[in-house]
């Protein structure tokens, strides 16, 4: 019994470390969203009011898509869109395709003045297919009053897009 408990966890451990490490590869994805993202299991991407960002998609589908910040688990939040109707190669000059000679996508823009703080995820979703990309927990706080003049990556110390 207990070879068979052990077979059992040694399955499902093997099982989590495949599904996380397939969720960070977008070979065989049909939308993956590579950027915005942090480099380690459960981190979180720390974004502000008014903050200029992107967003950059790999294996894009053909047509158009809609691009929002979605409640990550406190469903009292708003959902944000911050693109709508937008080309699936939109911004192919600026886009970064990983090495894969997959097509992408980049949408330039700034996170919402007015958007809730607290935590969300980047949602890519085509208008023609059923394709839906996510990105990792973006954590989003309150501007600070003189940010508008310092670069994003001196805001602070955490990992910043």
């Amino acid at each position: 019994m207990s070879l068979l408990r052990a077979l059992l966890f040694v399955a499902v451990l093997a099982a989590s470390v495949f599904a996380q490490a397939s969720n960070d590869n977008p070979n065989g994805k049909t939308l993956y969203v590579s950027d915005p993202h942090c480099n380690s299991y459960q981190c979180r991407v720390n974004w502000r009011q008014g903050q200029d960002v992107f967003v950059n998609w790999i294996n894009a589908p053909r047509g158009k898509l809609d691009i929002q910040l979605a409640p990550e688990s406190d469903q009292s939040l708003p959902t944000y869109t911050l693109a709508s109707n937008i080309g699936a190669v939109h911004g192919k000059a600026t886009c970064n395709n990983a090495g894969t000679g997959k097509r992408c996508g980049r949408w330039d823009g700034k996170v919402p003045a007015d958007v809730r703080p607290g935590e969300y995820s980047i949602v890519v979703k085509s208008l023609s297919s059923n394709a839906v990309g996510y990105t990792d927990v973006i954590r989003v706080r309150v501007a600070k009053k003189d940010q508008r003049r310092r670069l994003p990556e001196q805001l602070d110390d955490d990992v910043e897009a």
